[in-house]
This record gives structure tokens, C-alpha cells and sequence, in this order.
């Protein structure tokens, strides 16, 4: 529901911030669904918290390559 929404959003043409991205990408951690969570996070701004929740996404769909690659990938960002 939660992913409807976001899409519907843009739909709409109402710029959703990184906070309403973060929580849409939680809601489809929690409800596995990793693979949503992905498309969300390659296709937004991302922060810290954005790759906190992939990573633990992937963690939980059992994809734990995907988690390590984005974990060396945070190491060499900053954020502000």
C-alpha cells in the first residue's frame, strides 16, 4: 500500500522527500518486499537511513551480496 502510494504521488507530481521515501522503503522491508525497496532506493535521493534500510531488506530476503555491496558503497559516500 504503502509503495501505491508513493507512485500515486508522483502521478500527482508531488515531490516526495527523502523521510517519505525512507518510509515507504521500511514498510517494504518489513513486508519483504526487497525488491520494491530497490526500485525506491535506485530511483530517489537517498541518505543514511535510505541504505540502512536496503541493506536490511536484502539482509532479510537472504541476499547478503547485495548487503555487503551497499555497505562499501555508504563507506565512501557523505552525507550532509
Amino acid at each position: 500500500r504503502a509503495f501505491h502510494l508513493l507512485a500515486q504521488q508522483d502521478v500527482q507530481r508531488a515531490a516526495a522527500d527523502v523521510v517519505s521515501c525512507n518510509t515507504v522503503m521500511s514498510a517494504c522491508e518489513k513486508s519483504q518486499h526487497w525488491a520494491l525497496c530497490f526500485t525506491i532506493f535506485e530511483t530517489r535521493e537517498s541518505d543514511v537511513v535510505s541504505y540502512g534500510s536496503m541493506m536490511s531488506a536484502c539482509e532479510a530476503a537472504g541476499r547478503w551480496q547485495e548487503s555487503l555491496f551497499l555497505l562499501e558503497q555508504l563507506d565512501g559516500l557523505r552525507f550532509q
